[in-house]
């Protein structure tokens, strides 16, 4: 038999506290329903006590207005709470919906009958969102021990590559190297992919710190130039090109951050283009400055927008898909770029190639 759901009411009116003891006592399910009727009585129980459900009348002698919501979301603001009014109070109870509460039914009508129902409903939600987010938690857990124990092994085979390739155990001729490099550039890819999955489980656990300060774009983008990939060769079938506008302004805002953020849409454009050309770009906006990478890639089809800033989603989610890697890079963009009070759009067409806009503000925002 399932336990009783522990209720906590306020009503400051005995005959209304009285009508919805009878209304719960009248269904199958077991209430344990603790009844106050003044805000003094209704905060200490909140503070010492564990309810499961809150109900509560809208005119209640001590609150004002919807201030019986903001008292509880103070002291549990996921517990669920359902307002318990009369019909001329309908419309501050439809108030009190935009403003958190979970639902609301009327006395001396017949939903009042429902408010069994809803409060099972609202209970039963609340656990499975409980569940929910202990599976994410241990999912999350799961991953990052995972990604932190698969660094150490990895990073040392990169290091004794990285000597061998070097001649530290002998010299190797080019058939014999051809191998190690491929060990090499593999190994980063992995490493890369391994340190793009922690980025994501700090992002979801907000362990992710942000650190402001002025920066100059134009010097950023240069580094940034100076560690892209090379195309210089005339040989290459992609060419990486720069627009970037002399009078940028200074941004405060968290100058590594944003370097990711550029790197992951530059890295998505190499990866889908395989010939023409890359252009990044940056301008000076109304509000802050405006940088965009447009590529000659493959595209993006337009039923496929809306999931590829979801994490490890991409366009070919088949297992046969013909591009590499876990499509989390634009998920890190895209929730970056939200902590930096930033936004992304994308435009595409399929054969032609994508751009990808993102705005950031001149400030970051407290």
């Amino acid at each position: 038999m399932p336990s009783p759901l522990r209720v906590l009411y306020i009503d400051d009116l005995h005959f209304g506290r009285d009508f919805v003891h009878d209304v719960l006592h009248k269904g199958p399910q077991d209430f344990q329903i603790t009844e106050v009727a003044s805000r003094q009585e209704f905060v200490q129980r909140l503070n010492n006590d564990t309810y499961d459900v809150v109900l509560s009348d809208l005119n209640i002698v001590g609150f004002k207005g919807l201030e019986i919501l903001e008292a509880v979301r103070a002291q549990a603001p996921d517990l669920p709470l359902v307002i318990v009014t009369s019909p001329d109070s309908e419309a501050l109870a439809v108030a009190a919906l935009h403003c958190g509460a979970d639902d609301y039914v009327l006395k001396g009508v017949h939903p009042i009958q429902r408010l069994p129902f809803v409060l099972r409903t609202l209970c039963e939600k609340k656990r499975l969102q409980e569940e929910l987010q202990q599976a994410n938690k241990i999912k999350t857990d799961f991953l990052a021990t995972i990604s932190h124990e698969l660094r150490t092994p990895l990073n040392v085979i990169l290091g004794y590559t990285n000597l061998m390739l070097e001649g530290m155990f002998g010299k190797f001729d080019e058939e014999q190297q051809t191998p190690l490099q491929r060990i090499e550039e593999n190994a980063k890819n992995l490493l890369t992919l391994i340190s793009d999955a922690l980025g994501v489980i700090r992002l979801e656990t907000g362990q992710l710190s942000i650190d402001p300060k002025e920066v100059d774009l134009q010097i950023l983008l240069a580094e940034l130039r100076k560690t892209a990939p090379d195309f210089s060769s005339d040989k290459s079938p992609v060419h990486l090109l720069w627009a970037i506008a002399p009078d940028l302004p200074h941004l405060f805002t968290d100058p590594g951050k944003l370097t990711l953020i550029i790197k992951h849409l530059l890295n998505n454009a190499l990866k889908f283009t395989e010939r023409g050309s890359i252009l990044v770009s940056a301008a000076a906006v109304e509000g802050g400055v405006e940088i965009s990478i447009a590529d000659t890639g493959v595209g993006i089809a337009t039923e496929v927008l809306p999931i590829i800033f979801e994490p490890f989603r991409q366009g070919d989610g088949s297992s046969t898909r013909r591009y590499e890697g876990a499509g989390i890079g634009l998920y890190i963009a895209q929730r970056l770029l939200d902590r930096l009070g930033g936004s992304i759009a994308v435009e595409s067409t399929v054969g032609q190639g994508s751009t990808f806009r993102i705005h950031l503000p001149l400030i970051l925002p407290q």
